[in-house]
């Protein structure tokens, strides 16, 4: 019997920053029997009636899958034979639809006109970008600078409505529904090939979809911009489009022919298995449970369970597993144990340990194990992944014992791995940095204590330093952020020595009480007269009653917010330095001098471990953090810079 599966979410359907009460429970008779559903799930019923009514059109098939229907949710054995049954649910369905919720009639007209319209975007102004570039290393530079210039007009002539129109709001109103952020919604969208998406009383399938927004984020190129070049403001329309054209386009395109995606698919299969026999169910649960971070649950479980359907898509034909099992009786601590458990066992690499999840909330967890339900920190991966860093890390796990496999000892991960450095001094935070009053001394002692070249790189000191501090920022490598970063540094001493050293000479007492400061911003300098005398002016200057008011300060503050708006998003990312005079940054408020910084065979990225001094073993560690260190981490030259043994670890 043919029928269409409906994909819904069961609250609001519009995504809220803070957590709305459900609306009141509405009844609907199936077979004579009355039953209570959500408010969003009765508004889509009702709109699927209308239309199979025949206004105006009609729904192909009149047979619904509904999970609150269909599954008995006070049944946990009902439950966990259904959740395991999804994917052949879902792709066996004729097609599914998507309910994006209720929508007023003119603005679902409004929303066809510009769907229309955006769906036949001239590439023109792009191309035109591209085909000038001399540099092939910065085309973006010039398309950058082309897409600023005249955005109404080029508006205008793509036949689309001024970005002030309130078409666009109404485009963000549909972007912005809380289907797109849930885990759910994320399996059964790719579950079923054949996909339409229902607002208000307007069916869209899910070709033109995704035709209307990746031509959006092409033409404004608000996707590329936001996740590499961090805010471009006034390229797109309205508050937070760029975002949500982002994750559209995520959701809409098969997510393992991203290039991240693919890279992780590269690197696990170099290691692990042959590439032509398909991707093996843990690889594919892991994969997902990567792409889904950011989307919520509202069960913690459901993380994990509400993936496991697309654990079918990509394994090979005939495949009979490894499955992971679904049982609602277990709590979150033991499902995301047996999760990473069943993950690292089957498939023998470590990508997990960078899975790191910022605030963990899951009580009792190995710090090995990720904290699904937690907030996903930033990974440190570069672009050329494929190209450059699989294959030393091929090369690397094959130098190991039996080929750096790990293995579990009771509820221990024992894996092996090499010392790159033990952590020597740490800097402030970048929340701390954001803050103002400070001078960075811990920064500066952090930069003092590494080579005036430094050891790892061709580069002076300082560029290592903030180079390392922005590894992951969204930022434009075309903007002058050295300078800017010294600017953005010079100017927080000129304000704490105002604030803390005022009275004539405030610049060099405030220098006086930091040696640190003073000599690392100091060497930049190749004549020493130069600082001195630079020192001396900015402390004339301090002692006027105009200072901070010219276009000379204002100037210098324009500088330093190009470095300032790069760290923003880095919360609680801190640089260090170890013995061996590496820099390097982890998120972690916790890490202190004394931690050690590893490189794991089959972990993608270097780890932070803390080694457990209680004298029953020498080997024993906790994880506390992915890490990056500058010009020694995977893309450099790994195997050539590795100067220690295998040694086999113990990670608690």
């Amino acid at each position: 019997m043919p029928y269409v599966c409906l994909s819904y979410t069961w609250g609001h359907p519009e995504a809220t920053d803070t957590p709305m009460p459900d609306p009141p429970m509405q009844p609907i008779i199936i077979d004579g029997l009355e039953l209570l559903i959500g408010q969003n799930l009765h508004d889509a019923l009702i709109a699927i009636r209308s239309l199979m009514a025949g206004e105006p059109e009609p729904v192909p098939d009149k047979y619904l899958w509904i999970d609150a229907v269909c599954i008995n949710q006070a049944d946990t054995r009902e439950k966990n034979h259904q959740v395991s049954m999804m994917h052949w649910i879902y792709k066996a369905a004729k097609r599914v639809v998507v309910w994006l919720g209720p929508q007023k009639p003119v603005i679902t007209r409004r929303v066809n006109i510009l769907l229309r319209r955006c769906a036949s975007l001239s590439q023109t102004v792009v191309n035109e970008a591209l085909s000038s570039v001399v540099d092939p290393n910065m085309w973006y530079t010039d398309l950058i600078s082309l897409l600023e210039r005249n955005i109404d007009q080029r508006y205008h002539d793509a036949g689309l409505p001024p970005r002030s129109y309130e078409y666009w709001k109404d485009l963000a109103s549909i972007l912005e529904r809380e289907w797109w952020t849930r885990v759910w919604t994320f399996q059964e969208f790719f579950l079923c090939k054949n996909s339409q998406f229902l607002f208000g009383t307007r069916f869209l399938e899910k070709s033109e979809f995704a035709i209307t927004i990746c031509n959006l984020a092409r033409w404004d190129f608000g996707n590329w911009l936001k996740s590499r070049l961090g805010p471009i403001k006034g390229v797109l329309p309205c508050d937070g489009m760029a975002q949500r054209v982002h994750e559209t386009q995520r959701a809409l395109f098969h997510l393992l022919n991203d290039p991240k995606y693919r890279n992780y698919r590269a690197f696990t299969m170099g290691i692990v298995e042959d590439t032509s026999k398909g991707l093996s169910p843990p690889l594919t649960l892991f994969f997902m449970l990567d792409a889904s971070a950011n989307r919520q649950a509202t069960k913690d479980v459901d993380r994990v369970f509400g993936l496991v359907g697309l654990m079918h898509c990509f394994a090979p034909e005939g495949s009979d597993g490894p499955w992971l099992e679904v049982d609602y009786d277990k709590t979150a601590q033991e499902v995301f144990i047996e999760t990473a458990r069943y993950l690292i066992t089957n498939s023998s690499w470590l990508g997990l340990l960078a899975f790191m999840s910022f605030g963990r909330r899951t009580p009792e967890l190995p710090t090995y194990i990720p904290d699904f339900a937690g907030t996903p920190v930033l990974r440190y991966y570069r672009d050329d992944f494929e190209q450059i860093v699989l294959p030393q890390l091929i090369a690397l796990a094959n130098t190991a014992p039996n080929r750096g496999i790990p293995s579990f000892e009771g509820k221990f991960l024992s894996v092996y791995g090499q010392l790159v450095g033990v952590i020597e001094s740490v800097g402030e935070t970048s929340i701390e940095m954001l803050q103002g009053d400070t001078v960075l001394p811990n920064t500066a002692q952090v930069i003092a204590g590494c080579d005036m070249q430094y050891a790892y790189a061709p580069q002076h000191r300082i560029e290592a330093a903030w180079r390392t501090i922005l590894k992951g920022a969204p930022h434009v490598e075309h903007k002058p952020l050295g300078t800017s970063f010294l600017t953005w540094w010079f100017i927080l001493l000129i304000k704490y020595a105002r604030d803390h050293f005022n009275g004539p000479g405030a610049m060099r007492k405030m220098l006086n009480a930091y040696p640190a400061v003073q000599e690392v911003i100091a060497t930049i300098y190749a004549d020493p007269a130069q600082w001195n005398n630079l020192v001396d002016v900015m402390s004339k200057e301090m002692e006027k009653p105009s200072f901070g008011e010219d276009t000379g300060w204002k100037s210098l503050e324009n500088d330093a917010k190009v470095f300032r708006d790069c760290i923003h998003p880095l919360n609680s990312h801190r640089i260090f330095r170890t013995n061996r005079g590496h820099l390097g940054t982890a998120k972690s408020t916790s890490i202190c001098a004394g931690d050690t910084v590893w490189i794991l065979a089959r972990a993608p990225c270097a780890l932070v471990l803390r080694k457990i001094n209680d004298g029953w073993s020498e080997n024993r560690y906790i994880l506390l953090s992915q890490t990056y260190v500058h010009g020694f981490d995977f893309g450099g030259k790994v195997l050539e810079k590795l100067e220690g043994r295998w040694e086999n670890i113990v990670i608690e």
